[in-house]
Formats: C-alpha cells, sequence, structure tokens
C-alpha cells in the first residue's frame, strides 16, 4: 500500500548544541545570597549550599533573578559566585552583554562555572565578538579541572574542528566519555551517537549505543529520549518494536520542545499509530513547531499537508512550495523530488520546466529515494527534461525503486519489459498526484541504492564508484564566475557515462547546503570502492590552509574565513573510508577578488593567490586546476582549460589515471601557452593500476 502523502524524516541523529551553564535551583531563603541561589544556581555548581538542586535555564524566572542576584552581590561584592549566578539571569533575559561582564568577572576571580559560560558567549558571539579560539582556550581550562560541561563542549569542538583545532573523533569521545562518566546526559548521548556510527575508532554497536540513550534518557534529556524512540520504534539493539512504547519517548522529548520529535510525534498523529486516533489537524500543529525549528523533516511534511489541504490547512501550492524549498536547501531528498514534481506539473506558480524537474529529480534519486528514482526514470524511459532515452537506464532506476517497495516503479518495470519483448510502442507513465513516498521515520540516514545489473552497453566496471560535483557560479558579493557551472554539468555528465553508481550534483551553494552535501556524501563514500569530488568555484589559501568558498561568503576580515568557507581538509574527511581511490579535483584556483577588501586582523598572516600544496596520505589523489601559488583560467569556450581537457581525457579507454593526468597538464600548457600547470598530489598503491575507462 501507498505510504500517505508526506515524506516522512529519513536523518534521525540526534546531536546537541553547545550547553552553558545555566540551570537554578528551587527552595528558598529570606536573605538575597539565598535567594539568588534559589532562583539561579547551577547544578554544576560544587559551591553551590546543599539542598539547592538547580533548575533548566528555561525555567529562570529572571525578573525574580536579577534583583535578588543584584541584592545578593551588592552586599557581597567580591563573591564570584553571585557573579557567576547573576550572570546567568542576564543571560535569561537575553542581556548578553551584562552576562558577559559577570561571568568575566567571576571568571577572573577563579569560577570554573563561569569560565564555561565565558566560553558559551565566545562561541556564539554574544555580548562579545565572536572568538572560537578564545571560547576552545576557555573549555579547555574547564575540562583540565574537571568540569563536565567544559569536557563536552571541547569534545564538540574536536568534532567539529572548531577554533584552530584539527578535527579529532577520537578525541572527541574521550572528552564525552569523561563528561558522561560525571552524569552529564549530553555526554551520553553523544557517546551513544559514536557508538550507533562507528565513529571516533568505535565499532558500529547498536546495543552500547542504547545503553547510552538509556542514561541520557533516564535523566530526562531530550536528545536521548528521542533517540530511545527511533530504537524502540525500529526495534533496534535487541529491543522487540513498540510503537506504543517509541512514542511516549517522541512525546516526552517533543514536550521538551525537541524539534525532530515534534514531527516524529506528527507522523504518529497522520499515521493513528501508537495507539492514536488518527488526527491530521494535531499532525499539521506538531509539523509546523518542527518547520519553525528548521527540522527539514517538519518543513517537508507541513508542505504536503499544504499541497493536500491536509489538517485543517486551506490547500496552498505557493506556501507548499515555499517549505519545500526550504527543505531542498539542505539537500532535503522528498523535498527535491516534491519540488521536481511542481516543475514538471507547473504547479505553485511555476512554469512547467522538465529540465528543472529532472535535476531536482536527480538530486533526490543519487541519495536513494524510490520515488524519485521512479521519476527519473520515467524520463529516462521517454527522453524528456534534457535526460537522453535509455530503457536500459530506466530499467534500472525503476529497479532501484522497486527493490525499494515502490509499486509505481514495480508496474512500470513490469510494463517496460513486456513491451521490450514484444517490441510495443511505449505506454504512457505517469506523473505521481499524490506527492513522495519515504521510508519510516526510524532510519538514521536515506536509503542507499542496491546496485542494479548493468546494462549491456554500460561501461560501469564492478566496482562501486561515486561522485560529488560541486559548481559554484552566483557569488553574492563578487562577479559572476563564467564557466564554472558548465564546468561541473559536464563533469557529471563525464561520470555518468563511465558507469558511477552515485553522481551527486549542487550548484551555486551556500556554506550549510555545502556542508549538508558533503555530509550525505561521505554516506555514500563509506560504502564506495572509488569517492570523487570535483569543485568548480572559488578557492583560496589562508595561511598555509586551503578553502572552498561557497556563494555566500563575505570574508571581510581574515578571521571570517574558517566561518565562511569550507576546508578542503572537510572534503578529504567526506571521502576517507573509500576503500581503494579517494580522488578530490579542485578548479578552484582562480584568481581570489575576496582579497581587495578583505581585512587582516594579523599583520603576518599569509593569504596568497590561488591554493596551498597538500599532502594527502593513503590511496589519494589531490588535483589542483593550476599548481600551488598559481591562478586557473576560466577559460574562453564552454569550460575552463583545465576541465576541458580532463572531460576528454576520462573518456579515453585504457588510460591509468596517473597517465591521464601528466596528459590533462600537457593539454592546460598547450592550452595556456604555459601560464598555467595544472599539479597532482598525493601517491596511488603500486601494486593496482586505476583506469576511469578500462579498455
Amino acid at each position: 500500500m501507498r505510504l500517505p502523502f508526506a515524506a516522512f524524516i529519513i536523518t534521525a541523529l540526534s546531536f546537541c548544541p553547545v550547553l552553558a551553564q545555566t540551570q537554578t535551583r528551587q527552595g528558598g531563603a529570606a536573605n538575597a545570597a539565598a535567594d539568588c541561589d534559589r532562583l539561579a544556581a547551577s547544578p554544576y555548581d560544587n559551591s553551590r549550599p546543599a539542598g539547592v538542586p538547580g533548575v533548566q535555564p528555561d525555567k529562570i524566572d529572571a525578573k525574580a533573578a536579577i534583583p535578588a542576584c543584584e541584592a545578593a552581590l551588592k552586599a557581597a561584592p567580591n563573591d564570584h559566585r553571585m557573579m557567576f549566578q547573576l550572570g546567568r539571569a542576564y543571560g535569561a533575559d537575553n542581556n548578553y552583554d551584562a552576562a558577559f561582564k559577570q561571568y568575566s568577572a567571576a571568571h577572573a576571580r577563579g569560577d570554573i562555572n563561569a569560565t564555561v559560560n565565558l566560553g558559551a558567549l565566545y562561541v556564539t558571539g554574544r555580548g562579545v565578538t565572536k572568538d572560537e579560539s578564545e571560547s576552545v582556550r576557555l573549555m579547555r581550562m574547564a575540562a583540565d579541572q574537571g568540569h563536565p560541561v567544559g569536557a563536552y563542549n571541547l569534545a564538540g569542538d574536536y568534532e567539529a574542528g572548531r577554533g584552530g583545532l584539527t578535527k579529532d573523533d577520537i578525541q572527541a569521545l574521550r572528552l564525552y566519555r569523561i563528561a558522561a562518566a560525571q552524569g552529564l546526559p549530553a555526554g551520553s548521548n553523544s557517546v551513544g551517537l559514536f557508538y550507533e556510527t562507528g565513529r571516533g575508532g568505535l565499532a558500529k554497536d547498536d546495543n552500547q549505543a542504547l545503553q547510552y540513550y538509556k542514561r541520557g534518557a533516564d535523566r530526562g534529556f531530550a536528545a536521548s529520549q528521542y533517540n530511545l524512540a527511533r530504537f524502540i520504534e525500529a526495534g533496534r539493539g535487541g529491543l522487540a518494536k513498540d510503537d506504543v512504547e517509541a512514542l511516549r519517548f517522541y512525546q516526552l522529548a517533543a514536550n521538551q520542545n525537541h524539534g525532530l520529535a515534534q514531527n516524529s510525534v506528527g507522523i504518529f498523529e497522520h499515521a493513528g499509530r501508537g495507539g492514536l486516533t488518527r488526527d491530521d489537524v494535531e499532525a499539521a500543529r506538531l509539523y509546523k513547531l518542527a518547520a519553525d525549528k528548521g527540522v527539514v523533516a517538519g518543513q517537508n511534511n507541513l508542505g504536503a499537508f499544504y499541497e493536500t489541504g491536509s489538517g485543517g490547512l486551506a490547500k496552498d501550492d505557493t506556501e507548499a512550495l515555499r517549505l519545500y524549498k526550504l527543505a531542498a536547501d539542505k539537500n532535503y531528498a522528498a523535498a527535491q523530488n516534491n519540488i521536481g514534481r511542481f516543475n514538471e506539473t507547473a504547479r505553485g506558480g511555476l512554469t512547467k520546466d522538465e529540465t528543472s524537474a529532472a535535476r531536482y529529480y536527480k538530486l533526490a534519486a543519487d541519495q536513494g529515494l524510490a520515488a524519485a528514482q521512479y521519476n527519473l526514470g520515467r524520463f529516462a524511459e521517454s527522453g524528456r527534461g534534457g535526460v537522453p532515452q535509455d530503457n536500459n537506464e530506466a530499467a534500472r532506476l525503476y529497479k532501484l525503486a522497486a527493490d525499494q517497495g515502490n509499486q509505481s516503479a514495480q508496474k512500470a518495470l513490469q510494463q517496460l519489459d513486456t513491451r521490450l519483448a514484444q517490441n510495443t510502442p511505449r505506454a504512457t507513465v505517469p506523473v505521481p498526484t499524490t506527492g513522495t513516498p519515504a521510508p519510516p521515520p526510524t532510519t538514521a540516514k536515506q536509503v542507499t541504492p542496491l546496485p542494479a545489473t548493468p546494462a549491456p552497453q554500460s561501461t560501469r566496471v564492478a566496482e562501486r564508484r561515486v561522485a560529488l560535483v560541486i559548481g559554484n557560479a552566483a557569488y553574492q558579493t563578487v562577479p559572476m564566475l563564467t564557466n564554472t557551472k558548465n564546468d561541473a554539468r559536464g563533469v557529471a555528465d563525464s561520470f555518468r557515462a563511465l558507469g558511477f553508481n552515485v553522481v551527486q550534483v549542487v550548484a551555486d551553494v551556500g556554506r550549510s547546503a555545502l556542508i549538508a552535501a558533503l555530509s550525505d556524501f561521505e554516506r555514500q563514500a563509506d560504502n564506495a570502492d572509488w569517492a570523487a569530488v570535483y569543485y568548480a568555484g572559488h578557492g583560496m589559501e589562508v595561511d598555509g590552509v586551503n578553502y572552498l568558498v561557497p556563494v555566500d561568503a563575505r570574508l571581510r576580515d581574515d578571521r571570517d574565513v574558517q566561518d565562511e568557507a569550507i576546508s578542503v581538509n572537510r572534503v578529504l574527511d567526506a571521502i576517507a573510508n573509500a576503500k581503494k581511490l579517494r580522488l578530490v579535483m579542485l578548479d578552484a584556483c582562480r584568481d581570489n577578488p575576496f582579497l581587495t577588501n578583505m581585512r587582516r586582523s594579523i599583520a603576518s598572516r599569509s593569504i596568497n593567490r590561488g591554493l596551498a600544496a597538500i599532502e594527502p596520505v593513503g590511496a589519494t589523489l589531490v588535483v589542483f586546476a593550476a599548481k600551488d601559488g598559481q591562478t586557473a583560467s576560466d577559460g574562453a569556450g564552454d569550460h575552463s582549460p583545465f576541465t576541458g581537457s580532463l572531460i576528454r581525457r576520462m573518456q579515453e579507454p585504457g588510460v591509468e589515471i596517473n597517465k591521464l593526468f601528466r596528459l590533462v597538464t600537457g593539454d592546460v600548457l598547450k592550452a595556456t601557452d604555459n601560464q598555467q600547470r595544472p599539479f597532482v598530489y598525493g601517491s596511488l598503491p603500486g601494486e593496482e593500476d586505476y583506469f576511469f575507462k578500462p579498455k
């Protein structure tokens, strides 16, 4: 039976933000200090009076706490605990300037709780200029003194590679364990996530993950309650599937304003699961709560309700499209498929555009979404939207979707097989009018398509090969690049012609969308033999570190680079688990227009034209369109000199990859009158040859 219209949550892991020490106590006292303790103390402050437990940050009554703590500090002007608690009260009132002043004073007097909250202000830029390096310094100081929240936040810095730290999951896990051992539920939740995803040197272990989620859930931590609910719903970690118990934990988390949990309860309300009577009005309310928090599944599901007029909402294709776009911009496959439908059928104020429809279907299909694989198969069968007519490709896509239980694809595959066997004309394959069926919300990521049997004329090899292609042209603060999107399309088409199993393409992406694309692609790379990333756009080097520049970067200050650009190391991390070959090709050495107006915060800081030399390890090649320190031409024709040669050379059979890039270098030198020399960094094992296209 076809699932209801809405494409339900696929991405399910719940992560936690930086924690600040803003939790208060109960109790009562007649004097000001006791009132300040009662209203604004932290449960992690070991100097607090006995019997004062503390209250969560959203429970602080700022109107009562501020005067009480001001009076207490006036009576004892050197009491660092009163300073810290007054800072917490100001923070609850969103007066971060005043909070920063109090935390700074308390930190100067050795209050380690104030040290943690001061670090939280530096990392968020509230009440002070944002400075992630200073935040790391303060969190390390707190962690070294055994503070659980300091350890947790420092772990997050290592996990994200923030504040000048090298990304290091092993260090992150060590610190999360320290926080968990001291009873911090967020620490337990993070250790559970590492076990679930097999990170930090751990083997994937649902049983261990479950135990840590239970610890966090037992302490009322919403993210852990949500993750425990996922395990109960899916029957993971040795648990029996139980919708009623799963719903109970989803509701506990949703009641704490957890967006992913609100979306999941909405799914249960819409489906009448877990003992509930179907209630689309309540589902719509919950989807909106989740959507307003930026939860992509909630945005997509609320869009589906507007499209169908469900849950008491008036039908509104324009609002549905707006919500789908919000989710699609974060690379959410179900929303991309829905935008494809709207382009194909001219809905939501759009003009019919089958080329755009095909592009969106492709984005979603490459992430393994069955409905999109079916829709792209329709286009391949009929040769629409710029997709070449190819019955074998249509059959492959239908099979991928059919193997996931998509009934439309199963029927289309059967009809196609029959038609080819009887050599009869093609029947019309209908566009779905009811939206996107999707996997249940218990999966931690979107389903990876199963490899199909290759068509007889395909050049596909037995290895699993995947590629991410990025083309940035429409920069918001500097002139547009001419050829980058053409270059990206040409490379993507080449990868497809070479039989790559997945070719994920993104264009004109901002920082958040680029991070999302890398995160999604690394799931594909984890199961691949070859993983390739091609990037065309602006790049730059600062202090020897190479960065890709998203289209929304402003880069007014050299310190903005870490916040607004993406390190090439992040790209290498995304493909690190590919088994045989890891390949990064950067046509990103174009002359950097941001340098003209970029202010240097440190006079000696190196910001150079072109990119810096890099030394990848293992079976990894990093290919620059121009050698370190040089800049690359955007080209006067359809492609840049580097990419034009690359596209042509990749299609030549029997050319080993090292020779291929030597040939590309020769082509570019000739085309640019020896002004631009591509360069390959890294080396490959000698016992095996590597071919894009074997003989």
